[in-house]
């Protein structure tokens, strides 16, 4: 079987409906490497709503072990200028110090072995006219170096024509599920590492705009973990395949990885997870009974 690298997007949830804080962390714990003591990768969600600085890049290798995998998501100025205009009063024209930055961190992830892809995800409303389609062609040719995932949210991006160009540049397209569009079904001719993005199917909240987070709080049935489980033992490409559960409000997101890296035979440390059984029963079969000291500590 292929290397498959599951984890979560993103890893800080500190406060509110989302947090991880006291169900999944302990207090005082230096969170990335705690997290990196348990699963073998995670998505950056951190790099598109702020300008990469590539001096964050040096800390998050420092701190996680040699084997330890990285996706990182682009800066929204690519891929949504018009949410960057109005979050930070940019104009919304690529210069060279926007292309330079994310360089700059991709490149310090990437010669320490640790980039799984560079993330460039596309908002719903984006739709395959040819200005969008002249927009993709450029981001794909000026991060044509890096391994590429590009995530579209709208069915008119599910031609041949795009299809043929990600291909021209080895970028998977990714494989999303959510209430709005999924197209984990589709497949994937490509023979690129297939990347999933499994957002959830929290469709009331997804519907509601100002929903914030909450859109994401959901969790999978362990039958629908099973399938899509299914589904990655198929997979026929050379390389790796990446899942990334965004589910995260509550600490969700970490209970689908374990049962999905259960389900497929991964080797992770189980039963470093068995506190969650606390709020989460059904991974007691996975990680054991819950550690006792430690949910002291978190409680």
């Amino acid at each position: 079987m292929n290397p498959i690298y599951i984890g979560t997007s993103g890893w800080s949830y500190p406060s509110g409906a989302d947090k991880w804080r006291g169900i999944f962390y302990p207090p005082h714990v230096d969170e990335l490497s705690y997290y990196a003591e348990r699963l073998p990768a995670v998505e950056v969600n951190s790099t598109f709503y702020h300008e990469p600085d590539a001096s964050v890049a040096h800390e998050w290798v420092r701190r996680t072990p040699a084997d330890f995998r990285f996706a990182v998501k682009l800066f929204m100025k690519f891929t949504h200028p018009g949410m960057c205009k109005n979050t930070t009063g940019q104009e919304d024209n690529i210069t060279a110090d926007d292309i330079d930055r994310m360089h700059g961190l991709l490149d310090i992830i990437a010669k320490h072995g640790k980039l799984l892809a560079l993330l460039v995800q596309y908002p719903d409303f984006h739709h395959n006219t040819p200005e969008h389609y002249d927009q993709l062609i450029n981001t794909l040719q000026i991060f044509r170096d890096y391994p590429l995932a590009v995530e579209f949210r709208d069915k008119s991006w599910e031609g041949k024509a795009t299809s043929e160009l990600l291909q021209k540049y080895e970028a998977a397209r990714v494989k999303v599920d959510s209430p709005a569009y999924s197209n984990i079904d589709t497949p994937d001719v490509s023979g690129i590492s297939p990347y999933y993005r499994l957002h959830g199917r929290n469709m009331e909240a997804w519907q509601h705009r100002g929903s914030g987070n909450a859109r994401y709080d959901y969790l999978y049935s362990e039958n629908k973990i099973d399938e899509i489980s299914h589904r990655l033992r198929q997979s026929t490409v050379e390389n790796s395949v990446i899942v990334f559960f965004n589910n995260h409000p509550g600490g969700k997101a970490l209970v689908n990885a374990v049962q999905m890296s259960s389900t497929l035979g991964i080797t992770l440390p189980y039963s470093k997870f068995s506190h969650l059984t606390s709020l989460f029963p059904q991974l007691e079969p996975i990680t054991g009974p819950p550690d006792e000291q430690l949910g002291l500590q978190l409680g």
